[in-house]
C-alpha cells in the first residue's frame, strides 16, 4: 500500500499538520504530500466535509491515493470520533481502502505533552490545565523526532504510550506498513 502517487492529509491544525509531516517525511513520503487545512477558526467540522470529498475522489480514481483524516477526539473517545468523522461516508471505509485516521484523544497537545517526556492522561485538557504546550517553550523539533521515529519503529518514546497515539501508529502503519 505504500506507492501512493499523493497523500492528501486533512488537519485541522497547524501543529497536526507538522506532526504528520514529520513522520511521513521520516517513511520517504515528503513528495506525496498534499496538506489540507482550514482557515483559522474552523475545527473538525472543516475535516469531516473535506474527508467527503477526497474520498469520493478517491473512489472514482485509478490511480494511487491516499487519504488521512486528523482531528482531535475532544471529549470522545477515538472510536467515537472515527465514526462521527466517516458519518456521512456512504459506504463507510472499507477494509483495504486507503483511508487513514489519526485521532489524538483530547487534543494533539496531549501527544504534544507526551513526546516532551511528560505522564499524560486522555482525559486532561493539556492545551488549558497544562499551559498549552504548544504555546508555551518547548523544543518541537524533538517532539516532531520522536513522534516520526515511534511510527516508523513502533517503539515507544516513553512508558505508557497514550492508547490514542498507539492507535494513529497502526492507522499509518497500515498506510506505510515497514519495508
Amino acid at each position: 500500500m505504500s506507492g501512493f502517487a499523493s497523500i492528501v492529509v486533512l488537519a485541522e491544525d497547524k501543529p497536526q499538520q507538522s506532526l504528520l509531516r514529520a513522520a511521513l517525511k521520516k517513511l520517504g513520503h515528503a513528495g506525496q504530500l498534499i496538506i489540507d487545512a482550514p482557515v483559522l477558526g474552523q475545527d473538525n467540522n472543516w475535516v469531516r466535509s473535506h474527508l467527503l470529498r477526497e474520498v469520493a475522489i478517491l473512489r472514482k480514481t485509478t490511480y494511487l491515493k491516499a487519504v488521512i483524516a486528523v482531528t482531535d477526539a475532544d471529549n470522545a473517545t477515538v472510536d467515537e470520533r472515527k465514526n462521527w468523522v466517516e458519518g456521512d461516508l456512504e459506504p463507510a471505509r472499507q477494509a483495504g481502502e486507503n483511508i487513514f485516521y489519526v485521532i489524538p484523544r483530547r487534543h494533539i497537545e496531549t501527544w504534544i505533552w507526551y513526546l516532551e517526556g511528560n505522564s499524560v492522561d486522555e482525559s486532561t485538557n493539556y492545551k488549558k490545565e497544562k499551559g498549552g504546550p504548544v504555546k508555551r517553550d518547548h523544543d518541537l523539533a524533538n517532539v516532531k523526532r520522536r513522534f516520526a521515529e515511534y511510527i516508523q519503529t513502533g517503539h515507544e518514546p516513553f512508558p505508557d504510550c497514550p492508547p490514542s497515539l498507539q492507535d494513529a501508529r497502526e492507522e499509518l502503519r497500515r498506510a506505510f506498513p515497514p519495508n
